[in-house]
């Protein structure tokens, strides 16, 4: 091969060359860019993804547990509360931690773990009672449970409709910052402030608390669905007297969530 012909093939083999490489360096260029979509999709799927949370609260009261209307007493966001306020609608704020948009919001909450403190409460002589009875009704077309409580100075034979289970619907809850409220069952209000009696001024020893679960069910823009689960706690209760009273007391509750599930259905 002489000099020239040399030279071609040089020149062949470098032009070769440099095609595969410009052809690897294609390819490469390819991956990055679809990684990068990649990234920018999950990015902007992730802005859409809600994140809703119940928001920790502190409940407080006064309270006088010499009449046995402490059982109903309502819980109040204010420093000292009401006394003897028959209870309301008591009320957890939702947050919506996340700029994106959730929509058909459906929550559930169930009480739970309140077996233990109705047992204590049929099979114990408590101090401060002369009857303290919680019967369940479970009839046609009817169910609840039956509270007699009766002590030297105030009695009270009442039913009480159950609601272990609610039900909430809310169409939209926007961008951060922005919150609805959900209600607490009326029946976890009863069950905690006797749990809150038994425990702190029967000094029952070792008893467990009733708890309260929240399922949240709901979808972002795109039509992505989540489910989120979480249990209240109480994690404070602090009781002290009034000054200058002999029956009234200062009661505050800190609650918070604790989460047990979070998924994308």
């Amino acid at each position: 091969m002489n000099i020239f012909d040399q030279g071609y093939f040089l020149i062949s083999l470098f032009g070769m060359t440099g095609t595969v490489g410009a052809a690897i360096a294609a390819l490469l260029s390819a991956d990055i860019a679809k990684k990068s979509l990649q990234r920018q999709e999950e990015h902007f799927n992730k802005s859409l993804e809600p994140l809703i949370v119940p928001k920790a609260m502190t409940y407080a009261r006064k309270v006088n547990f010499d009449n046995v209307n402490f059982i109903y007493n309502n819980w109040n966001e204010t420093k000292s509360g009401n006394f003897n306020l028959r209870y309301e609608d008591v009320e957890i704020p939702l947050l919506n931690l996340s700029n994106g948009i959730a929509k058909d919001i459906k929550i559930k909450s169930e009480v739970i773990k309140y077996d233990e403190l109705i047992k204590v409460i049929q099979n114990t002589k408590l101090k401060s009672f002369d009857i303290l009875d919680i019967k369940f009704i479970d009839e046609y077309n009817k169910k609840g449970f039956l509270i007699n409580a009766q002590n030297k100075i105030s009695g009270l034979y009442e039913d009480h409709p159950i609601e272990l289970f609610s039900e909430q619907e809310i169409l939209y809850l926007t961008n951060k910052g922005d919150n609805l409220s959900v209600k607490i069952p009326k029946s976890f209000v009863v069950f905690q402030n006797l749990y809150i009696y038994l425990s702190y001024i029967e000094k029952t020893p070792n008893l467990m608390a009733p708890m309260l679960v929240f399922t949240i069910d709901y979808k972002d823009i795109a039509g992505n669905s989540y489910t989120a689960k979480y249990t209240m706690k109480v994690n404070k209760i602090t009781i002290k007297k009034e000054k200058n009273s002999r029956q009234m007391h200062e009661e505050r509750q800190i609650i918070s969530f604790t989460i047990e599930e979070y998924k994308i259905n």
